[in-house]
């Protein structure tokens, strides 16, 4: 695995090359361990948020609650690195 790591850092023209140079990609880099450290927070929030927009259905949808829970978790760890992180 290491080995398949250091092979595409070190070559900037390979498969994966597009998909991690995407924006997408480069925020969640910037903006990884604010998602490592805040995440915790809302697995609570995102359940009772599904709840409230679509009752136990919507709440017990694992796919819901991943795009909601990724979206609140990428979200508040952009704010938190344009107001504390960001020099």
């Amino acid at each position: 695995m290491a080995a398949l790591g250091a092979g595409i850092a070190l070559n900037d023209r390979n498969v994966l090359s597009p998909l991690l140079c995407c924006k997408p990609a480069r925020f969640l880099g910037v903006v990884s361990y604010g998602v490592y450290v805040l995440h915790g927070q809302f697995s609570g929030a995102t359940s009772a948020l599904l709840r409230s927009l679509g009752g136990a259905a919507l709440a017990e949808s694992r796919v819901a609650f991943f795009v909601v829970f990724t979206a609140l978790s990428a979200a508040a760890a952009g704010a938190s690195y344009a107001l504390l992180e960001r020099r």
